[in-house]
């Protein structure tokens, strides 16, 4: 009786593109708070991130209860205060920012003058939808707006993804 032999062989390859650098823009790896170009300022947990029309960054400074701005130009400093630990950040078309509170159970709206308001949250925990405060969160974490100015919400108290209709 003949034996076949059949000899599988794999080779495994990864096709890069093109290679990415990822350089620090701000923050110098040390826990606690100063504003300053670079590396010369400090964080305290930072956790969401976005950027405005304008090429503004904006980061979340949950330890130090803080949005934190960066300029197009590299201009660093504290935007505003955000009560309670929050995770999310987006901007929307007009410029605000929204805030998921996570431990508030809130989403805050904040101006490009930096102006905070409620936008939506009653404080406690829930999975109820309505307007303003009768919305009940759970865990608000991220959050997102669409062209239309539509906020989004991932909710990890109630596993679901919430929307706030614009009434723009």
């Amino acid at each position: 009786m003949k034996k076949k032999i059949i000899i599988l062989s794999f080779s495994f390859s990864f096709l890069l593109t093109s290679s990415q650098t990822v350089t620090t823009i701000a923050g110098n790896g040390s826990c606690g708070f100063a504003n300053g170009n670079g590396t010369m300022a400090s964080f305290n947990g930072p956790s969401g991130i976005c950027m405005d029309a304008s090429g503004s960054i904006y980061v979340m400074d949950q330890g130090n209860g803080l949005v934190r701005k960066i300029t197009s130009s590299g201009i660093f400093s504290s935007f505003v205060n955000i009560v309670g630990m929050a995770c999310g950040i987006c901007s929307d078309p007009s410029g605000n920012l929204y805030v998921a509170g996570t431990q508030s159970r809130r989403i805050y709206k904040v101006t490009p003058t930096g102006s905070v308001s409620l936008f939506a949250g009653g404080g406690q925990y829930g999975c109820v939808n309505g307007t303003g405060t009768l919305a009940l969160f759970g865990y608000p974490v991220g959050i997102c707006s669409d062209p239309l100015g539509n906020i989004y919400v991932a909710d990890l108290g109630c596993n679901s993804v919430r929307k706030n209709i614009c009434r723009c």
